[in-house]
């Protein structure tokens, strides 16, 4: 759900956190038309920036906007096209994580600029402001959950000493298909160790196929034995656990043996 404020109290931020200014696509327009179009090119920079701000967290980085000019010049101007879908993509796929109601994709931009030549790209622009907007507004208002922490027990000396014990390695944990494309496969995870599931190999851990399965749908984080695992819905169409739907960008918390399925539970995960 899109992160939504009142019209009467004021926005309040999470503290450390740097303020993403809110950007008006009538006044990027009106700029545009004064500069004679330079201006585009700094909203594009600073709109760069802000993603790079936002998604930090997920490992990738958008080309500043000088790169991507000059990787327009020898791809004819496709290059920019692809950068600007890429940048939407990472706002789609980030959007789960903060809650927030991002509609538009790369696929969406193409579309827009395909079939409308003319007025698509500022279809596009407008609706890209749109999201930005209310990823803002979710970034800046997302408190994310603690850490599970582990009990440390108080240890006492006692004489005479014991003798020293080996220790038993950590129990591993993981999923094991029980339909789907991962039906009967087992996948391993080591304590603290956190995957991706989804349809897109290049940010995935393990790909899971299906109309309805997302590019990154969600993640699976191992604490050990006693803590369990840690589920976040990243997707557009959800994720079951134990029969339950997760809400989305809000980590879970579940015991070994529970079952995971994503979107229509074509795929369904034990975790071990």
């Amino acid at each position: 759900m899109a992160v939504q404020q009142s019209g009467t109290a004021p926005r309040q931020s999470v503290p450390g956190k740097k303020n993403i200014p809110r950007r008006s696509f009538a006044l990027y327009l009106l700029l545009c038309l004064v500069t004679c179009g330079l201006y585009h090119f700094w909203f594009l920079s600073r709109w760069a920036k802000d993603v790079n701000t936002i998604c930090a967290g997920d490992g990738e980085r958008t080309l500043p906007v000088w790169e991507m000019l000059a990787l327009g010049i020898p791809t004819l101007g496709v290059y920019p096209l692809l950068w600007q879908a890429w940048l939407l993509d990472r706002m789609y796929n980030n959007a789960p994580h903060y809650g927030a109601d991002v509609r538009g994709d790369g696929e969406s931009f193409f579309l827009w600029v395909m079939l409308l030549p003319l007025a698509g790209p500022l279809v596009a622009m407008a609706l890209a402001v749109r999201d930005m907007n209310r990823l803002a507004a979710a970034y800046e208002e997302y408190q994310p959950l603690p850490e599970p922490r582990q009990e440390h027990r108080q240890e006492h000396r006692q004489s005479p000493a014991p003798a020293p014990e080996t220790p038993e390695p950590p129990r591993q944990g993981g999923l094991r298909g029980l339909t789907g494309c991962c039906a009967g496969q087992k996948i391993p995870l080591r304590p603290g160790e956190k995957i991706r599931l989804g349809r897109d190999a290049a940010k995935v851990s393990v790909v899971v196929t299906g109309d309805r399965v997302s590019r990154v749908h969600c993640t699976v984080q191992y604490y050990g034995e006693k803590l369990g695992y840690s589920i976040e819905d990243r997707s557009r169409n959800g994720v079951l656990l134990n029969g339950k739907r997760l809400r989305p960008g809000q980590p879970a918390y579940a015991a070994p043996g529970s079952v995971l399925a994503l979107a229509d539970g074509g795929n369904k995960f034990q975790l071990l």
